[in-house]
């Protein structure tokens, strides 16, 4: 019951920063570009829409926001402790964060990938799982999508819960 508890407190904190992240990363990706262009050059001619939908900088970033919040965890940790909720409680409640924001990030990743970068750079070998284990399960097999998204989530599992189990 009370992984339950905690787990809905560091979800709700977890999402709001997922959301933020990517509301910050659509700016920068959108946004910082066209003002630039304008200050530096006084029009925006260089600007086009294909050209800043090519950037494919999401999976970057929501692997730099896990890591960053996965070690977030002092405060939260002080605060489960004085309640009287053990560490092990803590550890499977994070646990579980980690891996569904995770989850929730790979799939707004590969959305945004081949909804969006796909059809306006035309490649769609590009993404860090093809360029290893491409030919794995097929060059252009259906599973490679949720195989990506399978081990992204395993490998935030594995170090996140590691690390964890180091405090």
């Amino acid at each position: 019951m009370k992984t339950k508890y905690v787990f809905k407190n560091k979800l709700k904190h977890s999402l709001k920063g997922v959301g933020y992240t990517y509301l910050l990363t659509l700016v920068v990706m959108f946004v910082l570009p066209v003002v630039f262009t304008f200050l530096f050059t006084g029009s925006l001619k260089g600007v086009s829409l294909h050209n800043l939908l090519q950037n494919n900088l999401l999976p970057f970033i929501s692997v730099l926001f896990l890591f960053i919040s996965s070690y977030r965890i002092y405060g939260p940790f002080k605060f489960y402790i004085q309640n009287g909720i053990s560490r092990r409680t803590v550890w499977k409640a994070t646990i579980g964060v980690v891996s569904l924001c995770s989850l929730l990030m790979s799939l707004i990743n590969y959305g945004y990938y081949y909804m969006v970068v796909v059809p306006n750079a035309g490649n769609v070998d590009n993404t860090f799982y093809n360029q290893l284990f491409g030919q794995f399960l097929g060059f252009h097999s259906f599973w490679n999508v949720p195989a990506q998204i399978f081990l992204r989530v395993v490998i935030t599992m594995v170090i996140c819960g590691y690390r964890d189990l180091l405090w």
